[in-house]
């Protein structure tokens, strides 16, 4: 009984180190605040069901592509890639060097509520493609 225990808590505890590694594969995946688990429904703990973000992340490949940068996972009227601070979809995980937005974060897999002034301050400007 004792060894089940182990290996019982072995097996969280990589399933949850491997979902974990899936935030070094969006755009600030550290960064947004209140949300440990960009890609589930139970933002902090994840675990259980995806959000609309997290399957559209695994329908990507488990990658930051343009299609899933340009998307609106949570239909809440900006682009995952606006919500993640890259707006022009110019981010990558090699480089990992093109400047991103640090401030106005939202998580992609979660409606947020936004004024048209909010939509557009977050938006690809023409100085951002420099």
């Amino acid at each position: 009984m004792q060894g089940r225990r182990v290996v019982a808590v072995v097996g969280v505890a990589t399933a949850v180190h491997a979902y974990s590694e899936f935030r070094y594969k969006i755009p600030n995946g550290f960064e947004v605040e209140g949300f440990s688990a960009v890609g589930h429904a139970n933002k902090v703990g994840g675990g259980g069901q995806l959000s609309s973000f997290g399957n559209d992340f695994i329908d990507a490949g488990y990658k930051w592509t343009n299609a899933l940068c340009a998307m609106d996972s949570d239909g809440d009227g900006a682009t995952n890639g606006e919500e993640l601070g890259d707006p022009c979809c110019k981010w990558n995980e090699i480089e990992d060097d093109y400047p991103l937005r640090s401030s106005q974060l939202s998580s992609p897999g979660h409606a947020d509520t936004f004024s048209d002034a909010q939509l557009a301050s977050i938006r690809c400007q023409a100085s951002d493609e420099l």
